[in-house]
């Protein structure tokens, strides 16, 4: 099994710190808040290793699936667990919340699309500008649900084509809460190579 050095691993930190200010930016601009994003944790892992690493599979999560294409192809996945969406909706819509339940979940999904969408764009955008490549994402594939159901049947599909995933803890951050889930890439194998390739790394 390929083993990524602490070199590695910094290059990658390079466009994940120029992602997270970009997302931050625009956060800050869409709630009229200064909100910071940061990555406290990065580790790139073999794709088995991944349910392991994300805690029970039973954790009720909301979570977000991006397709990656053009120069560089694979796939997004971004969760939080239920509570830390609610909370993430309630600082992105300044805590308006419907009697209604079913208007309450469609806030919800569609606030932590806006939040996934600006997540995921500054990541990719930032990785696009360090290779000098165009990169795009699908629209996202929305699911609220317990970890194991929708992380599982991902995977089988993601292992076909990509060995290892690339995850990195997300922290979002306000004068009032702080919140922390997961934003995970996962690269088909050539695309890692060309990372590492034009990182000068491989």
């Amino acid at each position: 099994m390929r083993e990524f050095s602490k070199m590695e691993i910094d290059a990658l930190k390079e466009f994940v710190n120029v992602g997270t200010g970009h997302s931050a930016t625009a956060l800050s601009k869409l709630i009229d808040k200064k909100v910071d994003v940061s990555v406290p944790e990065l580790s790139i892992v073999p794709i088995g290793k991944v349910p392991e690493r994300l805690g029970g599979a039973e954790t009720q999560i909301v979570g977000l699936y991006f397709k990656i294409i053009g120069d560089i192809t694979g796939s997004v996945l971004l969760f939080f667990p239920l509570q830390t969406a609610s909370s993430l909706t309630a600082l992105l819509t300044a805590g308006m919340k419907p009697d209604n339940p079913a208007e309450y979940e469609e806030l919800e999904r569609s606030a932590m699309m806006e939040l996934g969408n600006i997540l995921t764009n500054s990541y990719i955008n930032a990785l696009a500008q360090m290779l000098d490549s165009k990169i795009f994402i699908s629209i996202p594939f929305y699911s609220s649900d317990i970890l194991g159901a929708v992380i599982d049947l991902l995977l089988i599909e993601i292992a076909e084509v990509a060995d290892f995933a690339l995850l990195m803890e997300t922290v979002v951050e306000s004068p009032d809460t702080k919140l922390s889930g997961n934003f995970i890439i996962f690269p088909d194998a050539p695309s890692l190579e060309k990372i590492l390739t034009k990182a000068g790394l491989a």
